[in-house]
Parts: C-alpha cells; sequence; structure tokens
C-alpha cells in the first residue's frame, strides 16, 4: 500500500466546541479513524472507508486534547491533535 494515500489533510474547526471534520487524502477500503484521549485511550472509533470527508460530534466529551489517527491495513497514519473547548 501507498502509505503517501493515508492522510488525514485537515481537522477544523480547531479547537472546536462540538461538530468537527475531517478531510482524508483518499478513499481507501476497511479505513478507521480512531478519537484517543490524552491518556491514551480509544474512546471513539469511526469507519471512514471510501470517504474523503467525514464530520463527528464532541460536545458530549470533556474538554481536552484529543488525537485523530487514520488506520488502514494495519497502517496508520501520522497523529492530528484536536483540541476541545
Amino acid at each position: 500500500m501507498d502509505n503517501s494515500q493515508l492522510q488525514i489533510l485537515n481537522v477544523y474547526p480547531n479547537p472546536t466546541i462540538g461538530l468537527t471534520s475531517v478531510q482524508i487524502k483518499s478513499k481507501l477500503k476497511d479505513t478507521k479513524l480512531y478519537l484517543i484521549n490524552a491518556l491514551g485511550y480509544i474512546i471513539n472509533e469511526f469507519d471512514v472507508s471510501n470517504l474523503t470527508e467525514f464530520s463527528f460530534n464532541l460536545e458530549h466529551y470533556p474538554v481536552g486534547t484529543y488525537q485523530l489517527v487514520l488506520v488502514q491495513g494495519g497502517f496508520f497514519s501520522s497523529l492530528k491533535s484536536l483540541i476541545l473547548n
């Protein structure tokens, strides 16, 4: 697999107060987006297979910094930070 295709291009708005969108470089099969809290725990998993844009709501999560990780077939992209105010 070409790892350059497995990228989160943009996370906005960032910081956010709830609704957040993620832009993904390429549509890929069997792709997951993980939301990880400051303690390193996966607190949510989203199926983003064949998507280049995905939105989710964080308004019921505690204020803080989160990490987003895109995973496909055992490969993962670099982390993107997301701040929830």
